[in-house]
């Protein structure tokens, strides 16, 4: 049995949409919504700059690390390098 075929189950009513109320509506609504997004990026925005400049902090840190341990790697490698062969030239 098709249910939309009994006498009174579906109504259709002609009405005059008032269209100036429609689009009052739907200028509401868009201006909400994009208000809204726009409020959004900000704060998005707004964490990902704290992001990127904690990120930043933090490889400036290391950078100063590296910097600072970087002239001695080469000498100290020599000096490993150097035991090293010592020790398999007296294995000899």
């Amino acid at each position: 049995m098709d249910i939309a075929k009994v006498p009174d189950v579906i109504n259709m009513k002609d009405e005059d949409d008032d269209e100036d109320k429609v689009m009052e509506l739907a200028t509401t609504a868009m201006t909400t919504a994009i208000t809204n997004l726009k409020s959004m990026r900000e704060i998005e925005g707004s964490k990902l700059k704290t992001d990127l400049l904690d990120k930043l902090a933090a490889m400036k840190n290391l950078l100063e690390r590296v910097e600072k341990y970087a002239p001695n790697v080469v000498t100290e490698y020599k000096r490993k390098a150097g035991k090293q062969n010592s020790r398999d030239i007296e294995k000899y």
